[in-house]
Protein backbone atom coordinates (compact mmCIF):
# COMPACT_ATOMS: atom_id res chain seq x y z
CA UNK A 1 0.00 0.00 0.00
CA UNK A 2 1.30 3.46 -1.11
CA UNK A 3 2.95 4.67 2.38
CA UNK A 4 0.75 8.07 2.20
CA UNK A 5 -2.59 6.34 1.83
CA UNK A 6 -1.53 4.15 4.41
CA UNK A 7 -1.14 7.22 6.77
CA UNK A 8 -4.14 8.79 6.53
CA UNK A 9 -5.89 5.70 6.93
CA UNK A 10 -4.33 5.55 10.37
CA UNK A 11 -4.88 9.18 10.70
CA UNK A 12 -8.90 8.34 9.98
CA UNK A 13 -8.76 5.42 12.46
CA UNK A 14 -7.07 7.77 14.91
CA UNK A 15 -9.52 10.49 14.53
CA UNK A 16 -12.40 8.59 14.91
CA UNK A 17 -11.23 6.68 18.42
CA UNK A 18 -10.32 9.66 19.82
CA UNK A 19 -14.11 11.18 18.42
CA UNK A 20 -15.68 7.80 20.07
CA UNK A 21 -13.39 8.85 23.46
CA UNK A 22 -14.61 12.11 23.39
CA UNK A 23 -18.22 11.53 23.08
CA UNK A 24 -18.06 9.23 26.12
CA UNK A 25 -19.09 6.36 24.31
CA UNK A 26 -15.53 4.75 25.25
CA UNK A 27 -12.70 5.04 27.87
CA UNK A 28 -9.88 4.38 26.20
CA UNK A 29 -8.76 2.48 22.86
CA UNK A 30 -6.66 -0.52 21.51
CA UNK A 31 -5.28 -2.48 18.55
CA UNK A 32 -5.77 -5.77 16.98
CA UNK A 33 -3.35 -8.04 15.01
CA UNK A 34 -0.81 -5.22 14.10
CA UNK A 35 2.67 -5.91 13.47
CA UNK A 36 4.90 -3.76 15.64
CA UNK A 37 5.25 -1.20 13.11
CA UNK A 38 2.09 -0.77 12.51
CA UNK A 39 1.49 0.06 16.49
CA UNK A 40 4.18 2.28 16.54
CA UNK A 41 2.86 4.05 13.62
CA UNK A 42 -0.34 4.99 15.25
CA UNK A 43 0.77 5.74 18.03
CA UNK A 44 3.13 8.28 16.27
CA UNK A 45 0.20 9.62 14.60
CA UNK A 46 -2.23 9.69 17.29
CA UNK A 47 0.94 11.63 19.67
CA UNK A 48 1.59 13.73 16.21
CA UNK A 49 -2.46 15.34 16.24
CA UNK A 50 -2.46 15.27 19.87
CA UNK A 51 -5.23 12.58 19.89
CA UNK A 52 -6.35 9.64 21.77
CA UNK A 53 -3.66 7.14 21.64
CA UNK A 54 -3.93 2.93 22.03
CA UNK A 55 -3.27 2.80 25.52
CA UNK A 56 -3.36 -1.86 24.74
CA UNK A 57 -2.88 -4.06 22.02
CA UNK A 58 -4.95 -7.47 21.43
CA UNK A 59 -2.14 -9.94 21.29
CA UNK A 60 -2.30 -14.02 20.80
CA UNK A 61 0.50 -14.52 22.58
CA UNK A 62 2.51 -12.00 25.03
CA UNK A 63 4.15 -9.42 22.86
CA UNK A 64 7.33 -7.84 22.38
CA UNK A 65 8.36 -6.68 25.51
CA UNK A 66 10.34 -3.36 24.38
CA UNK A 67 7.81 -2.33 22.37
CA UNK A 68 5.08 -2.47 24.86
CA UNK A 69 7.48 -0.86 27.59
CA UNK A 70 8.81 1.94 24.84
CA UNK A 71 5.13 3.08 24.26
CA UNK A 72 3.45 2.37 27.55
CA UNK A 73 1.14 -0.44 26.52
CA UNK A 74 -0.62 -3.25 27.84
CA UNK A 75 -1.43 -6.44 26.10
CA UNK A 76 -4.34 -8.08 26.15
CA UNK A 77 -3.75 -11.86 25.61
CA UNK A 78 -5.21 -15.30 25.84
CA UNK A 79 -4.21 -18.72 26.99
CA UNK A 80 -1.63 -19.93 24.27
CA UNK A 81 -3.60 -23.10 24.77
CA UNK A 82 -6.55 -21.86 23.10
CA UNK A 83 -10.21 -22.79 24.94
CA UNK A 84 -10.82 -25.02 27.18
CA UNK A 85 -13.00 -28.35 26.43
CA UNK A 86 -16.89 -27.65 27.36
CA UNK A 87 -18.22 -29.91 30.95
CA UNK A 88 -19.73 -32.47 28.27
CA UNK A 89 -16.41 -32.99 27.42
CA UNK A 90 -14.60 -33.57 30.52
CA UNK A 91 -17.04 -36.20 31.16
CA UNK A 92 -15.18 -39.49 31.41
CA UNK A 93 -15.58 -42.18 27.92
CA UNK A 94 -16.84 -39.12 26.27
CA UNK A 95 -15.03 -39.37 22.59
CA UNK A 96 -15.38 -35.86 21.84
CA UNK A 97 -12.39 -34.71 24.20
CA UNK A 98 -10.47 -37.53 22.41
CA UNK A 99 -11.20 -36.33 18.68
CA UNK A 100 -10.69 -31.98 19.26
CA UNK A 101 -6.82 -31.62 18.48
CA UNK A 102 -4.56 -31.12 21.44
CA UNK A 103 -2.83 -27.44 20.59
CA UNK A 104 1.16 -28.26 19.79
CA UNK A 105 2.13 -25.91 22.52
CA UNK A 106 0.26 -28.23 25.08
CA UNK A 107 2.30 -31.48 24.77
CA UNK A 108 4.95 -30.81 26.97
CA UNK A 109 3.23 -28.99 29.52
CA UNK A 110 1.42 -32.10 31.32
CA UNK A 111 4.78 -33.17 34.12
CA UNK A 112 5.37 -29.76 35.13
CA UNK A 113 1.29 -29.00 35.43
CA UNK A 114 1.12 -31.96 37.64
CA UNK A 115 4.30 -31.24 39.17
CA UNK A 116 2.82 -27.81 40.45
CA UNK A 117 -0.24 -29.55 41.00
CA UNK A 118 -2.64 -27.43 37.95
CA UNK A 119 -4.09 -28.27 34.90
CA UNK A 120 -2.32 -27.23 31.36
CA UNK A 121 -4.52 -24.35 30.84
CA UNK A 122 -4.51 -23.07 34.56
CA UNK A 123 -0.54 -23.09 33.56
CA UNK A 124 -1.11 -21.66 29.97
CA UNK A 125 -2.83 -18.37 31.82
CA UNK A 126 -0.39 -18.18 34.51
CA UNK A 127 2.36 -17.93 32.48
CA UNK A 128 0.87 -15.26 30.03
CA UNK A 129 -0.58 -13.18 33.09
CA UNK A 130 3.67 -13.87 34.12
CA UNK A 131 4.93 -13.02 30.69
CA UNK A 132 6.21 -9.14 30.36
CA UNK A 133 4.14 -6.51 28.90
CA UNK A 134 0.26 -8.39 29.61
CA UNK A 135 -1.74 -6.28 31.03
CA UNK A 136 -4.78 -9.04 31.28
CA UNK A 137 -5.43 -12.16 29.65
CA UNK A 138 -9.18 -13.21 28.33
CA UNK A 139 -10.78 -16.27 29.52
CA UNK A 140 -13.46 -17.71 27.89
CA UNK A 141 -15.91 -20.21 29.97
CA UNK A 142 -19.39 -21.39 28.95
CA UNK A 143 -20.29 -22.70 32.27
CA UNK A 144 -19.38 -21.19 35.55
CA UNK A 145 -17.42 -23.92 36.62
CA UNK A 146 -15.25 -23.60 33.32
CA UNK A 147 -14.52 -20.16 34.96
CA UNK A 148 -13.84 -20.90 38.11
CA UNK A 149 -11.37 -23.63 36.73
CA UNK A 150 -9.33 -20.91 34.85
CA UNK A 151 -9.71 -18.05 37.47
CA UNK A 152 -7.63 -20.60 39.71
CA UNK A 153 -4.57 -20.00 37.21
CA UNK A 154 -4.48 -17.01 39.65
CA UNK A 155 -3.29 -19.66 42.72
CA UNK A 156 -0.65 -21.00 40.00
CA UNK A 157 1.16 -17.82 39.96
CA UNK A 158 3.62 -17.93 43.31
CA UNK A 159 4.60 -21.56 41.64
CA UNK A 160 6.26 -19.87 39.04
CA UNK A 161 9.68 -19.93 40.07
CA UNK A 162 12.76 -19.52 38.10
CA UNK A 163 13.30 -23.16 37.56
CA UNK A 164 9.53 -23.63 36.19
CA UNK A 165 10.09 -20.37 33.67
CA UNK A 166 12.94 -21.92 32.33
CA UNK A 167 10.71 -25.31 31.79
CA UNK A 168 8.31 -23.05 30.09
CA UNK A 169 10.71 -21.25 27.95
CA UNK A 170 11.39 -23.33 25.26
CA UNK A 171 7.35 -25.35 25.10
CA UNK A 172 5.96 -21.22 25.58
CA UNK A 173 8.29 -19.36 23.75
CA UNK A 174 9.88 -17.35 26.51
CA UNK A 175 8.81 -13.50 27.70
CA UNK A 176 8.39 -14.26 30.85
CA UNK A 177 10.19 -12.52 33.72
CA UNK A 178 12.77 -13.96 36.15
Amino acid sequence: MDPTLRLLRLEELVRAMSDVIEQGLALYWGTAGGAPGDVMDTFAVARQLNLAAPVCQWAELPPEPRLFRHLGLGAVTWSPLGPAPTPDEETPGNDTAKARPRPPLARGLQPLAQRLGCSERQLGIAWSLRSEGVSSVLLGAETPRGLRELLQALQVLPRLGPSALRELEPLLGGGAPP
